[in-house]
């Protein structure tokens, strides 16, 4: 039979028979050779004292083989073995030797008897006591030396563990490979990973993934029973029976989904502060595991605070290389729409710098009116999304109210209901393919804005972080500043165009010549338009 241990692992429990011998050797395996051989010596005997002195009594010397025969039968193979040959040897006595025609010789065949076949019986209780405490001790060594083998097992993975998970590439990644290793160390049937915000835990990742145990999830802290000796006393808690605990409701709805029974929740601390909590489950019951493993648990939850914070450390260098990356491509890229021309112009070159620069799918800038919204321009070309196409702008819209932030506004989803109330119809955004957006409202006056920069990604990308939304905000003055170089230079133009002679003079007897003498170079302005001299 076997017995499932709460480590997870299964080990032979030995299984000790009525008076038998554990197999261990040839002698126990053939055991009965023993009273086979006894017996057959025993008869010999017999047969030779018959024929040598039918005077012989049973007791004196062949009584002493008899019981060493017996005895030993019985220690050897059990009480039935040795009861057999102190029979045996009673019927044989009886038979040949015995003198029953005197009380004396039946008082000493009756004293015979119950020597031959009590001792056996007191010897075989004796053995089984003694080989019932061998096996308990045996079997004893047996499971501490398993466990001992399983605890090494253990220790050598959560030892290999940081050299391992530091090779992850994404936070995402190590988080993940704690789950799964938690699984695979410690038997488990699953394990969740929290994040600790304030008063409530967020999932950051979970093995095996279910419907209702997602990364993001979030789980008040005052649904978990017991969570406060766990914040108190910082090490391993453990619940044997979960489903008899007091959950909450979405506490419940994950244990459900995660069929989880008995838990063990193990603190993650991080520079003396608890940062996190795994959680590694079974989904049957167990029983509360030995001290030495909850240490080994908590080493474990130690080695995983290090690897976490070591990810988080490299992601947050990343960030920063690719937001100076970023940085660098606005200050290289700025000046390619700073340039003299129309705004049409000016926004093409605008969307071709957004696609280069924030690695986005699409980008698009707007003209905002009080109430619609008018492309000036799209990246990559697109036939629903030409320039000059307008789209309503109503105040019970969300992008309407996200237009006087003043701050960019992140997008996660835009196939929702409550984005679906926005200026784009479903099929523009299907044909589109925009999963998710960002929104940079430009250049402010009394009115609000009056152009909008959007960003869009074809996949669900995740939260920016603020740093990459300061260098949104960056791009996007450098923008505002080019649209309004381009909207200067568009009433430059019309200006000097109204100060030049509404119609042409024309005169075959003079010659009209126009002279254009500035007085402020850059607005072009000032001087004489109109002079004339005969030609006669």
């Amino acid at each position: 039979m076997t017995k499932t241990l709460g480590l997870g692992t299964k080990l032979r429990s030995v299984l000790i028979p009525d008076g038998t011998v554990p197999s261990s050797g040839p002698l126990s395996r053939r055991r009965w050779l023993l009273p086979l051989g006894a017996a057959i010596v025993e008869i010999v005997v017999l047969l030779l004292a018959d024929r040598a002195a039918s005077e012989l009594k049973p007791l004196a010397p062949l009584g002493a083989v008899v019981l060493f025969f017996s005895v030993l039968s019985a220690a050897l193979s059990g009480i039935p073995a040795g009861l057999a040959v102190g029979l045996l040897a009673t019927i044989a006595s009886f038979l040949t030797l015995a003198d029953l025609s005197t009380s004396t010789g039946v008082a000493n065949a009756c004293l015979s008897a119950a020597l031959w076949c009590g001792s056996p019986v007191v010897a075989g209780l004796f053995a089984r006591y003694l080989w019932q405490r061998v096996d308990l001790r045996e079997s004893a060594l047996q499971q501490a030396l398993a466990r001992s083998l399983q605890t090494r097992r253990q220790l050598e993975q959560v030892m290999e563990f940081c050299p391992r998970f530091q090779q992850g590439a994404e936070v995402q990644e190590v988080l993940d490979a704690i789950c799964q290793t938690a699984v695979e160390t410690f038997g488990a049937d699953g394990a969740r990973l929290y994040s600790l915000r304030e008063d409530s835990l967020q999932l950051l990742a979970a093995s095996p993934e279910t419907v209702d145990a997602r990364p993001g999830l979030k789980l008040p802290a005052d649904e978990l029973p017991g969570f406060a000796e766990t914040l108190s006393c910082r090490r391993p808690v453990f619940i044997r029976d979960l489903r008899s605990a007091p959950l909450g409701e979405t506490a419940r709805r994950v244990q459900t989904g995660l069929r989880a029974v008995s838990v063990v929740r193990v603190p993650i601390i991080s520079t003396g502060e608890l940062v996190g909590l795994l959680i590694i489950g079974w989904d049957h019951l167990i029983e509360q595991p030995p001290e030495d493993l909850l240490a080994i648990m908590q080493r474990f939850a130690d080695q995983a605070a290090i690897a976490w914070q070591n990810a988080l450390r490299m992601d947050a260098q990343r960030r920063a290389d690719s937001l100076h990356t970023t940085l660098q491509k606005v200050l290289e890229l700025a000046p390619t729409f700073h340039i003299t021309g129309p705004s049409e112009q000016v926004a093409q070159a605008v969307c071709e710098a957004a696609l280069a620069t924030f690695g986005c799918t699409g980008s698009a800038l707007y003209e905002v009116q009080s109430d619609r919204i008018i492309l000036l321009d799209r990246q990559p070309p697109l036939a629903v999304l030409a320039p000059g196409a307008t789209f309503p702008l109503g105040e019970e819209m969300p992008l309407a109210r996200e237009l006087l932030s003043r701050f960019p506004t992140f997008v996660p989803d835009v196939d929702t209901e409550r984005r679906l109330l926005g200026p784009w119809p479903r099929e523009v955004i299907r044909q589109a393919d925009v999963l998710s957006a960002l929104y940079l409202p430009l250049r402010f006056d009394e009115r609000g804005p009056q152009n909008l920069l959007v960003l869009s990604w074809n996949y669900r990308r995740e939260e920016p972080d603020p740093g990459f939304l300061a260098v949104v905000e960056r791009f996007g003055d450098q923008v505002a500043l080019a649209l309004s170089n381009a909207s200067a230079e568009r009433l430059h133009t019309r200006l000097e165009a109204s100060l030049l002679p509404p119609s042409p003079v024309e005169h075959p007897l003079v010659s009209v010549v126009m002279r254009y003498r500035p007085g402020e170079t850059r607005l072009r302005l000032g001087g004489d338009f109109l002079d004339s001299a005969l030609t006669a």
